[in-house]
């Protein structure tokens, strides 16, 4: 993701994408039905619903007795303020006649990535594939969402989907080595 956004910011678009930099993807299939899935997909970024859908798989979690994987969802979701920092190292470019703004990582691809793909995880290690697919639906869909949206270019899409899948093996790092971890007894003094 790092080297990915470096290369973008220091060379510009990548190969293929230079037209996105004028306007966003229109898909030859563009109706109003495509449309709507876009403003569904990119509105599960959107700070009050990313917030709800957090507490409502946390709490579906909790209700199936899944206390680990409520916890792992959560901090799967704090990779959006993880992006809101990573942005300005990227610097402001120009994009698509709006002013210059940070756009490198694609925050609403790596939130919707990191939280759906996380929740999928835990669906296949539950055994639960077809729930697991449902999951996987908004991670494949968000990168041409946001595309279709506007203010984004290709590499924002794949760097969002790099930084979610680095985060979200961070964190299933984390949580092994803290089940492996073997208990230390406090001094005794």
């Amino acid at each position: 993701m790092v080297l990915l956004g470096v290369y973008a910011a220091r060379r510009g678009p990548l190969p293929g994408e230079d037209a996105l930099y004028d306007r966003p993807l229109i898909p030859p299939f563009w109706n109003q039905e495509a449309a709507d899935v876009s403003v569904v997909l990119v509105g599960l970024g959107a700070p009050v619903v990313a917030l709800a859908l957090v507490v409502m798989i946390g709490a579906i979690l909790l209700e199936a007795g899944e206390r680990t994987g409520a916890a792992l969802v959560g901090i799967a979701s704090a990779v959006a303020p993880l992006t809101a920092v990573i942005k300005p190292l990227f610097g402001e470019h120009p994009l698509q006649e709006l002013a210059a703004i940070a756009h490198y990582p694609s925050g609403h691809v790596a939130f919707v990535t990191a939280v759906f793909g996380m929740a999928a995880l835990l669906a296949v290690a539950g055994g639960r594939r077809v729930l697991a697919a449902c999951l996987a639906i908004p991670v494949l869909g968000i990168g041409p969402a946001v595309l279709v949206g506007g203010g984004h270019v290709a590499s924002d899409v794949v760097g969002g989907h790099l930084l979610a899948a680095a985060w979200v093996l961070a964190v299933l790092v984390g949580a092994a080595h803290r089940r492996t971890a073997p208990a230390v007894d406090p001094p005794i003094g």
